[in-house]
């Protein structure tokens, strides 16, 4: 058969990106010949293809990175994609958080947020972001991603200003390690625990790209078994629906989404994992928005 279309595998170990050819009959893989490229950076975590599959945005999360700083490598690496679906590097880009977890487009492939295990601190009137951070909350990185270039230009906060600048970037729960955008919604996974449960930080993308913290709050994970602490390690959903798994509980938890990023217990939403099965670690929607895979 022809080629229907191409696949991206991050490998860490030595900071590369393998490349695959998609058959459209049977959809065997056969690797891209300049196959594998370089990440242009350090533990590569996560990958986003712009809308229209013209270029690819791969999150590196860098080495020895912390709350007191971004690790070496850690970038956000912009590559275009060929007529073969060969991977030409064209530019890094810096998100302005420590410890790259995940990335999102908005609906449109207008936007990229990037999210960071922990946000940079104020430090100075002149605008530097590189002290320490001191809520041990993560943070959100903007950019308007250029439709012909697909290069990246960062977006500031107009809502939060200190000393008369606008922060770039948008704060978070604590400790997040994925997101999830749904609509007009952007929502974050945060571990850190809030009173022995996790939360939720939900936002709506508005107009220019920014995010509008909800007047919901961060929502709280309620624990399904009683003295046992929630470990949920994904969120992500389709539709009008969000789903987290739950590891420690193994159970699956369902939610509507409202049209004010609301997240709304199903009524009878928690399902069990399937039998055999422990430690859910990730979830995903089909394209029609009518299969969960676990």
């Amino acid at each position: 058969g022809g080629t229907i279309g191409y696949m991206y595998v991050l490998g860490q170990q030595y900071n590369q990106i393998a490349g695959f050819k998609v058959d459209d009959y049977t959809g065997n893989l056969t690797q891209i010949y300049t196959a594998p490229y370089s990440s242009n950076g350090s533990v590569p975590v996560y990958a986003v293809v712009k809308t229209g599959g013209r270029y690819v945005y791969v999150i590196n999360q860098g080495v020895g990175g912390s709350a007191n700083g971004p690790g070496s490598g850690q970038s956000i690496a912009l590559y275009s994609v060929g007529g073969d679906g060969s991977l030409t590097f064209q530019e890094s880009y810096q998100s302005q958080g420590y410890v790259s977890e995940w990335a999102q487009m908005d609906s449109t492939g207008t936007y990229l947020y990037v999210l960071d295990k922990y946000a940079p601190s104020f430090v100075n009137s002149t605008g530097k972001y590189n002290g320490p951070n001191t809520d041990g909350n993560g943070a959100i990185t903007a950019f308007t991603a250029d439709a012909t270039t697909g290069r990246l230009s960062l977006v500031t906060n107009a809502q939060t200003q200190v000393n008369g600048l606008n922060t770039p970037f948008w704060e978070v729960g604590g400790s997040p390690i994925m997101s999830k955008a749904q609509g007009g919604c952007l929502y974050t996974l945060n571990t850190a625990y809030s009173n022995g449960l996790q939360t939720v930080t939900p936002f709506t993308v508005g107009a220019g790209g920014q995010l509008v913290f909800t007047t919901t709050g961060n929502i709280t994970i309620s624990q399904t078994t009683p003295g046992v602490a929630t470990n949920i390690t994904s969120i992500n959903g389709g539709g009008a629906y969000m789903f987290l798994t739950d590891a420690a509980s193994n159970v699956i938890y369902g939610y509507s989404s409202s049209g004010s990023c609301n997240l709304t217990a199903l009524n009878g939403g928690t399902t069990p994992n399937q039998s055999g099965t422990s430690s859910p670690s990730y979830s995903m929607v089909d394209s029609t928005g009518k299969y969960l895979y676990v």
